[in-house]
């Protein structure tokens, strides 16, 4: 009996040891982490292990059973992340300071990596991307999103070309023939949701049209106007820039020989729901941005006779509105919408006044070609007498958009 109770007391006290040697084996083995990420591939398969960083082309993730690994988003359907931390390193800024989260999911649309951390939305265009670290305290990440600088992408110049296709406007009961064209160029355009740098917002537009009336080839309209403006943020982070411009505008319906306009004012984001400060966000439905800006002008009019020539100042107020309506789970867009209004009170004449505003919407055909329909409207309150009137213009237009050309 005494050699059964030995025998159980032994095998008793070594299950124990057993246990307690997987245990401490157990623990060295697998060492804790502060973060748990997961690759779900299209096919439905699931591989587990340390994420260490993303961008347009592949994930990289360290497993611990087959060691570093490099897979091509064309395989992965999302990637899930847990109580890590994140960082965007971009070719033109460098880097961006470090932010933790609670859990994040990435998806790849349309070369822009798309991360969704504690439910914001933050972009990693292509040529830049994000690491991803372990982090000393996990629960103290949401909050810190808010002041990190905007990964959009970096500023390019571009070109546009548009083109009013020949066409027949019926106004009220006349019958008018419309075609012309704009030209814009746009040298490194500020980031979607920060204000720009000197010398990095350069905008420069001209726009021509031609109006006869049908079964009338003696009555032309003319008009024309040009843009050149430079733009610089107030300081550093703001979404408030100051600018300088010069414009010029012409209307011989409305009996504008020329007006020449020369200022300076302040402008910015009065609503974006594609940014959080100055992060942006990738918005699920539509795109919607509503500016403001306000600024002193010089003008100089040449009026048509019996009208006369005139020094003005006074104070251009404008709003404008984009709506882009995007199909669902990407960024592709199905049309976009645009609404513009401004005055100019004469601060120095107050029967001077100016108002214009335009509605317009575009559908894409292409990346590069576009189709659009506008109608804009202007009054002077200078013009001559029997000019003195609402001005309608209505335009079909085909805009291609020439490649952007990256900074050097």
């Amino acid at each position: 009996m005494g050699d059964s109770v030995h025998k159980a007391l032994y095998h008793h006290v070594g299950l124990f040891l057993l246990c307690f040697a997987f245990m401490v084996c157990g623990t060295y083995a697998e060492p804790t982490s502060t973060g748990s990420d997961t690759v779900i591939f299209k096919n439905g398969d699931r591989i587990s292990g340390q994420l260490l960083r993303a961008d347009s082309q592949i994930v990289q993730l360290k497993s611990r059973a087959l060691g570093e690994l490099k897979i091509h988003w064309s395989d992965i359907q999302e990637v899930r992340s847990r109580n890590r931390r994140w960082r965007i390193e971009e070719q033109r800024w460098g880097k961006h300071p470090d932010v933790g989260f609670q859990n994040a999911v990435l998806r790849n649309n349309d070369s822009v990596v798309a991360m969704e951390a504690d439910s914001h939305m933050v972009l990693v265009p292509s040529g830049d991307f994000v690491l991803f670290t372990d982090q000393d305290h996990p629960a103290a990440g949401e909050t810190q999103i808010i002041g990190v600088k905007n990964p959009s992408p970096p500023p390019n110049t571009s070109f546009a070309i548009s083109v009013n296709a020949p066409e027949s406007v019926v106004i009220g009961s006349q019958s008018q023939l419309v075609f012309g064209g704009n030209f814009r160029v746009l040298h490194n355009e500020a980031d979607l949701c920060a204000a720009p740098e000197w010398f990095s917002s350069l905008l420069a537009e001209a726009n021509h049209n031609r109006t006869y009336k049908v079964d009338t080839a003696a009555i032309v309209t003319d008009t024309y106007d040009g843009t050149l403006s430079l733009a610089n943020r107030l300081s550093s982070g703001s979404k408030i820039a100051g600018y300088v411009v010069a414009d010029l505008f012409g209307n011989s319906s409305l009996g504008i020989g020329l007006q020449q306009s020369y200022g300076f004012g302040v402008y910015g984001a009065l609503y974006s729901n594609s940014c959080h400060g100055t992060t942006a966000f990738l918005p699920q439905h539509h795109r919607l941005t509503v500016n403001g800006d306000a600024s002193l002008r010089y003008i100089h009019q040449r009026l048509y006779a019996p009208g006369i020539s005139q020094d003005l100042a006074g104070l251009r107020l404008a709003e404008n509105l984009v709506y882009v309506s995007l199909k669902d789970g990407t960024q592709n867009e199905r049309f976009t919408i645009q609404q513009s209004m401004w005055v100019i009170p004469m601060l120095n004449r107050a029967q001077s006044i100016e108002a214009g505003g335009e509605l317009g919407i575009s559908v894409p055909l292409g990346k590069s070609l576009s189709v659009g329909l506008s109608e804009e409207e202007d009054f002077f309150n200078d013009a001559p007498k029997a000019k003195r009137k609402n001005y309608l213009k209505s335009a079909l237009s085909a805009t291609y958009t020439l490649p952007a050309l990256s900074p050097k």
